[in-house]
């Protein structure tokens, strides 16, 4: 093919673009947070409910994705249905405020963050599919009870359906964390105030089981199941980038609540951050998730497990221990 043709993909302009993204998010959230701007609620399918922060952070990326990825094999596939008639009803170009977080696209440029000498690297992708599953707003019914710290916005991208680099940013915190790997690199964790990316050192210890489960939807069976292994400890929290986050840090296990309980755009994130340790998010009959470019829930339960002895061993005990009830 000829080199005019050839589509490279710049891995450390996409992560200045991604930030930058974040950033204008995280601005538009404190004025939602403050009361300042109305965050109106929706009903979707399912009964399950989502802002219009949940749509506007989906569009703005889905625009962004556009301008800076026009290519046919580039494929945005998140949470929030967006069409025309949901435009109409919830982006508000008479709006200042709405108008104001849209056009923040005009400022986005992938110099404008200067990000580490290392992540200068570029793959040719013109004969792969590139899919890019956003969860805009992970985290609706906390952000709606007014409990901040869990939300996140969620990105992950695939190179021909497998995990590559994705993204867990805190919407709400006081620094603006945001969780990343950057493939062949590492993990870092980025904060916006004096342009600091940290690479992180990840420990995890072979004999105890600390689980982290659904704070909402958790039963009494899943808490039976957790006291199955050894040196088992049980907390709840609420948001899966929060839960994988804290897998993450504090060598915790989290299993999906059940079968179609959680959407591709849920998990492509964390399965990216795993890939960059070797490992990844399994199905509970032993395969790794498969990331075909659709909006699909995952058909099977899931577990998040740093550890491979500890994943061996979990798989072991759903065999034995894990009904379809639980």
């Amino acid at each position: 093919m000829e080199e005019a043709n050839k589509i490279l993909f710049n891995l450390s302009d996409y992560v200045s673009i991604v930030l930058q993204y974040f950033s204008y998010v995280d601005e538009y959230a404190k004025k939602v947070k403050e009361g300042k701007v109305e965050n109106k609620e929706f009903i979707k399918e399912a009964n399950e409910k989502y802002t219009e922060l949940d749509y506007l952070t989906q569009r703005l990326i889905t625009n962004i994705i556009q301008k800076f990825y026009p290519h046919k094999n580039f494929i945005l596939i998140g949470e929030e249905t967006l069409n025309e008639e949901y435009d109409k009803k919830i982006v508000d170009l008479n709006n200042k405020d709405k108008l104001e977080f849209l056009s923040s696209i005009d400022k986005i440029t992938p110099s404008n963050i200067k990000v580490p000498i290392d992540f200068n690297k570029s793959i040719d992708v013109t004969n792969s599919e590139i899919s890019i599953f956003i969860d805009p707003i992970d985290g609706t019914k906390s952000l709606l009870k007014g409990n901040y710290s869990p939300v996140t916005t969620l990105l992950g991208l695939c190179v021909d359906n497998k995990p590559y680099i994705g993204f867990i940013h805190f919407v709400f915190s006081n620094e603006n964390k945001t969780f990343f790997n950057f493939p062949g690199h590492g993990i870092f964790e980025y904060t916006p105030q004096g342009n600091k990316f940290v690479k992180q050192c990840i420990k995890t210890n072979d004999d105890k089981y600390d689980f982290i489960i659904s704070s909402t939807r958790a039963t009494q069976d899943m808490i039976d199941f957790t006291q199955t292994f050894p040196n088992s400890e049980c907390s709840h929290e609420s948001g899966l980038g929060n839960k994988m986050v804290k897998c993450l840090l504090e060598d915790k296990i989290y299993f999906t609540t059940g079968k179609n309980s959680v959407g591709i755009w849920d998990i492509c994130a964390a399965s990216c951050i795993l890939n960059e340790l070797g490992t990844d998010i399994y199905c509970f009959n032993g395969e790794k998730v498969k990331y075909v470019p659709k909006k699909i829930l995952l058909k099977d339960n899931g577990v998040i497990c740093l550890n491979k002895n500890k994943l061996k061993t979990f798989l072991e005990h759903v065999k034995k221990n894990y009904s379809d009830h639980i």
